[in-house]
């Protein structure tokens, strides 16, 4: 009976499909694989603001001309540090990088000011977009 069960488990775990921390991030109905982090940076310009930006790369074949998804910022233990829409109506060509720049107050990314950037992990989750030629793509 015991041969049985591991057997059947094993065999579970061995066709499962496996899910990545970026996947696991993102949850149910997103997609990480489309776009990636190529580069973010953060820094103060005043005692309240930061400026953080992020340089993406897409994956896909066609143009983007709307797009719902967000840049999730966490600390490797996985702890939440603070998240960020992706501008919704970003023009996005394939292979190409895209930069967005945004101003933050306090109590936001400031936590990032004192880490170790090793110590931050990022995951940009994508839940839908238009391309160019007006097709629609849900995840």
């Amino acid at each position: 009976m015991l041969a049985r069960f591991l057997f059947i488990t094993v065999a579970l775990l061995a066709f499962a499909p496996h899910q990545t921390f970026a996947d696991a991030a993102c949850g149910r109905g997103a997609t990480s694989d489309l776009l990636k982090l190529a580069d973010w940076t953060i820094k103060p310009i005043t005692a309240d603001r930061n400026e953080m930006t992020e340089t993406l790369v897409y994956s896909g074949s066609k143009n983007i001309r709307m797009i719902d998804g967000i840049i999730r910022y966490s600390d490797v233990l996985g702890g939440n540090i603070a998240s960020k829409a992706i501008d919704r109506d970003a023009s996005i060509e394939p292979g190409k990088p895209y930069m967005q720049k945004g101003t933050w107050g306090p109590y936001t990314f400031e936590r990032i000011l004192k880490m170790n950037r090793s110590d931050v992990a990022v995951v940009v989750c994508v839940r839908a977009v238009v391309y160019a030629d007006g097709t629609k793509e849900t995840f």
